[in-house]
């Protein structure tokens, strides 16, 4: 990679992670909303920026044994352990043979989630995220899909499986005093 490209590399991962040092908000003034696009267990699915705190590729996850089939393990995030889960698993796929993007979840503990693959950031208009008419049973962390000129995909509601893990550990999350 020559100086100019890495230069360039540099300044387009400055740019998104300066995005998540403001908290997001739900919606710009012109009534869109972000979103990132992702696969798991080989299929397509949407999560709101405003539910994240972090992405990150490639980060060591130190297994943990003995535990819930969820967790994958262990990371550090700048100075900061999170357990990590297994995206596919808590929308009711197999677990990933292979998920080397996190993404860290906005909630008062820090807690990550393993995917396959980032797609891309999109900004659709504000009614493109549309909720179920009623309750998913099968993928209860779904909230509805959100749709795009080319396509329609589940939206994962991060919020829901935080909260669905704060019920298994507790209120203050896995890192409770004991």
């Amino acid at each position: 990679m020559n100086g100019r490209s890495l230069g360039s590399a540099r300044a387009l991962r400055d740019a998104f992670d300066a995005s998540f040092v403001v908290p997001a908000a739900q919606s710009d003034a012109t009534g869109r909303e972000d979103f990132l696009t992702i696969r798991v267990a080989g299929s397509p699915y949407a999560l709101a920026l405003a539910e994240i705190a972090g992405v990150h590729h490639g980060a060591a996850v130190v297994p943990i044994a003995g535990v819930a089939a969820h967790l994958i393990g262990i990371a550090g995030f700048r100075g900061a352990v999170a357990p990590v889960y297994d995206l596919a698993m808590w929308l009711g796929a197999p677990r990933a043979a292979s998920a080397p993007w996190i993404v860290l979840a906005r909630a008062p503990w820090p807690v990550g989630f393993a995917f396959e693959r980032l797609e891309r950031h999109i900004r659709p208009t504000r009614d493109a995220a549309a909720g179920p008419p009623e309750a998913d049973a099968v993928r209860p962390f779904v909230a509805g899909v959100l749709r795009t000129d080319d396509e329609v995909r589940p939206l994962v509601r991060l919020a829901a499986i935080v909260d669905a893990i704060s019920k298994l550990v507790g209120p203050r999350g896995p890192h409770k005093e004991r």
